[in-house]
């Protein structure tokens, strides 16, 4: 159902405009479709423009064309009513549809009637309207057939315009008729008619190529919307023509500046006129498509956005130059002045201009629509003598660059010169303001010029190599996390990100040309090698990319002592493996130190936490200025799954096996019930706190398990677990004897102060409320010295710590970018 959201006292406060062209509503399923989305993406008194279904414009064009000829004004009339009264019965019940079609006989014998009217203009405005007429009419009643209240408006008791070649609606006059309309309107959606207006004397004014999409714009402009969105039948707009260019992608958001010098190049998606009142406004304007609603879509910004550079590179097959040539050198700029000057009353802009002062020779590029009318234009204007020898050729062709600061970046700069080194060029332009750069081409195969353009944009700026350690659950996880998220990663950085490196206890697959994730089981346990660390080592040291990152999703001792060899080779790392941050000190010393030699970037987000953000909470405290005194809390996620679960009335050994069997605990557990694990993290943040000194020997811990437990096997501890179960048990007992909860708590304090193990808390501490799995960090300082900035959440399981990897690696993308 609709959701029914009551609006705040100022009706355009909240306002949203949709706008759906023709293709959104060539047939039945289409209009559907939109309600399903006018549905998810409106509330009471937003607006929603539309145009004529499918190709219903086309016709009553040629209907107001070819009135000398009575069999194709009959035959297409035929065709639009059998079109309309199709999508009527379709979509409404018997009463509605009766009424519809009805009302549609009426406008054809109007429309009969129009043909005959004498004055062409008026003869046009008048019958390309009913277009826009009839989807209004229609999606408003299936929209309430739908459960959806709406009604519909025609545009032309809200917008005047004055007519002309591209008429432009007057806010002065628009803009309160569009308020009083507002007000009456706020309990449904409104269904406002694209393309037409009112005229002065009460006429049909309308609009011009795309003037659905330009009344969408001004429409929210007036209503001072808060978002306005343009269903087409395009996810957005690409970074190239995806037809002409294989690897194209949607432009997730641009700049208007952007998308103006698009539109002005002649882009099918845009036109300029539809950004037009978006100028000085705040609103964001979106280009979505009908047919995938939930994919991509290009956003449209006031203001600059990303880096600087060309984002789209667009083209035109054919393009116009108009030439002329000034009656004396001394007089060309003054031409050049009053050419643009007259040019511009018209709205005739050009799509590049070539001024030669040494040849007075002055040359525009038009598109074939706007050249015929240009060069009639400047034929009148000739005969004032501003200029002679006025020609038009046709046989051009157009590329340019598009993004904001294009002529400032020096390697997208180059890519353009370089790729037209060959190509028939007649002249090339800089676009206003840096926004592009423009060439105009003898007429010439563009497809080629356009993938090696692309490709010169798209290409990424560098390439990451990254080499797995470990492929057990936090490895694994971490692989089909990746998988999802190679592409986004990529994009978002414009780095490529490959998987070149598997290793595990079995022995390691290198290839530097790419793993792919989606096989990468069946093609490790077909291809790897066993290798010793060095040899692995050896050969990591040769890859071919930028920078390499090594993930060690490893539980390895052994792996933290390789830890300075990979540095020393300029490898990052980023570690779900405590031992190498918790190691001896001075193994710890020696890392730290090739670190900052070396100036790799080591992160470990994952060593605490997992997916709770303590390293970089903790960090941006003391960076900030404050000063971390102490932490304490509940850190381990297994053991706070276990003495949630547990109720003394079966044998706390099982409740182990099952935490592991679920992958809920350390390879062997016993590290969670000595402490060790909590240690670990005990031992991270207190280094990273500038406790450097710090050793696992400074920590009191009161493990669970004796040392005769910890000598054998996993599976000899389960089978004389009766002695460490009664213990368990006892405890148990004695904390709910005194009314209190057993929990597992880490304490650390800057002073040096550390203990670690098992405390009777009041049910009222927040530790005491630590759900299964859950983890507590309550940090106080000096800013947090009454109550304490706590971080709460769940910290078992794999998936996690994967996704604290992900993160680690995101932000490493981050500093490879801006390094």
């Amino acid at each position: 159902m609709w959701q029914h959201t009551q609006r705040s006292e100022s009706v355009s406060s909240r306002i949203r405009v949709n706008k759906f062209g023709g293709s959104s509503l060539a047939d039945a399923d289409c209009y559907l479709r939109v309600v399903e989305l006018l549905k998810e993406h409106t509330s009471p008194g937003d607006l929603v423009v539309v145009s004529a279904a499918g190709k219903t414009t086309n016709a009553l064009v040629l209907c107001s064309k070819s009135t000398a000829n009575d069999e194709i004004v009959g035959h297409t009339l035929e065709d639009l009513a059998r079109f309309q009264s199709q999508l009527i019965t379709q979509l409404l019940d018997e009463t509605a549809a009766n009424a519809a079609l009805k009302q549609l006989d009426t406008d054809l014998a109007q429309i009969r009637t129009l043909l005959k009217e004498p004055d062409e203009e008026k003869r046009y405005n008048e019958t390309v309207g009913f277009g826009e007429l009839w989807s209004a009419r229609l999606l408003a009643a299936v929209l309430n057939r739908a459960g959806v209240p709406a009604d519909w408006l025609d545009a032309r008791e809200i917008f005047v315009a004055q007519p002309g070649p591209q008429p432009e609606i007057d806010v002065e006059q628009s803009q309160p008729r569009l308020q009083a309309q507002l007000q009456a309107r706020t309990e449904q959606l409104t269904i406002v008619t694209g393309f037409i207006s009112q005229g002065p004397e009460g006429e049909t004014v309308t609009l011009g190529r795309n003037g659905s999409d330009y009344s969408a714009t001004m429409l929210a402009t007036l209503a001072d919307a808060q978002t306005a969105n343009i269903w087409t039948d395009v996810a957005g707009i690409f970074s190239a023509d995806p037809n002409k260019v294989k690897g194209a992608r949607t432009q997730p958001i641009l700049s208007l500046s952007e998308a103006a010098e698009l539109a002005r190049l002649g882009s099918p998606v845009l036109h300029t006129r539809t950004l037009q009142p978006l100028s000085g406004r705040k609103m964001r304007l979106a280009i979505r498509s009908t047919f995938a609603s939930t994919g991509s879509h290009t956003q449209i910004a006031p203001t600059q956005v990303g880096e600087k550079g060309a984002k789209i590179v667009t083209s035109l097959d054919k393009v116009c130059l108009i030439s002329m040539n000034t009656s004396s050198r001394q007089a060309f700029e003054e031409a050049t002045a009053t050419i643009r000057e007259y040019l511009d009353r018209y709205q005739l802009v050009p799509l590049a201009k070539q001024y030669q002062p040494d040849q007075r020779l002055i040359r525009l590029c038009f598109t074939p629509e706007v050249a015929e009318t240009a060069f009639a234009r400047l034929k009148d204007f000739q005969l004032q003598g501003a200029f002679c020898n006025l020609t038009l050729n046709d046989n051009f062709a157009l590329v340019a660059m598009v993004g904001d600061g294009v002529t400032e970046n020096a390697r997208h700069y180059h890519c353009f010169y370089r790729n037209l080194q060959d190509a028939p060029v007649e002249f090339i332009q800089p676009g206003e303001h840096g926004l592009s750069l423009v060439a105009v081409l003898r007429e010439t195969d563009l497809n080629t010029l356009l993938s090696h353009m692309h490709h010169g944009i798209s290409s990424p700026d560098k390439r990451l190599g990254v080499a797995l350690f470990g492929t057990g659950n936090i490895g694994s996880g971490w692989l089909s996390l990746y998988q999802e998220q190679q592409h986004y990663l990529s994009n978002y950085h414009r780095l490529e990100v490959q998987l070149c490196a598997l290793y595990n206890t079995d022995g390691a697959l290198i290839d530097f040309k790419g793993i792919d994730v989606d096989d990468w089981q069946t093609r490790f346990s077909e291809q790897h090698e066993e290798m010793a660390y060095e040899q692995l080592l050896e050969l990591l040291a040769g890859h071919p990319y930028d920078e390499l990152v090594v993930i060690d999703a490893t539980d390895s001792r052994e792996l933290a002592y390789q830890y300075p060899a990979l540095m020393e080779h300029g490898i990052h790392l980023i570690s779900a493996n405590k031992h190498p941050a918790s190691a001896p000190l001075s193994l710890y010393r020696e890392i730290t130190q090739q670190r900052k030699e070396k100036a790799v970037v080591w992160l470990n987000n994952a060593t605490v936490g997992a997916g709770l953000p303590v390293h970089y909470v903790t960090g941006d405290l003391q960076h900030s200025g404050d000063q971390v005194t102490s932490i304490s809390g509940v850190w381990s996620g297994t053991m706070s799954w276990l003495l949630d679960r547990y109720d003394g009335k079966r044998p706390f050994s099982e409740l182990i096996r099952e935490a592991m069997e679920q992958g809920l605990t350390e390879p062997d557990p016993r590290e969670d019930l000595t402490g060790e694990d909590v240690c670990c993290k005990l031992l991270i943040l207190a280094r990273q706190l500038g406790m450097e000194e710090f050793e696992m020997e400074d920590i009191e811990v009161v493990s669970l398990v004796d040392e005769e437990a910890l000598a054998g096997s996993i599976e000899e501890f389960f089978a004389n677990a009766e002695t460490f179960d009664r213990q368990i048990a006892s405890a148990y007992g004695r904390a709910e004897a005194s009314g209190r909860v057993l929990r597992y708590i880490a304490r650390l304090e800057r002073g040096g102060q550390a203990h670690v193990g098992l405390e009777f808390l009041d049910p009222t501490d927040p530790m005491a409320n630590c759900h299964a799995g859950e983890n507590i960090y309550a940090i106080q300082s000096e800013w947090f010295h009454q109550e304490p900035l706590v971080i709460r959440g769940p910290a078992v399981g794999p998936e996690l710590t994967a996704g604290s990897v992900q993160s680690d690696l995101f932000k490493l993308c981050q500093h490879i970018k801006s390094s």
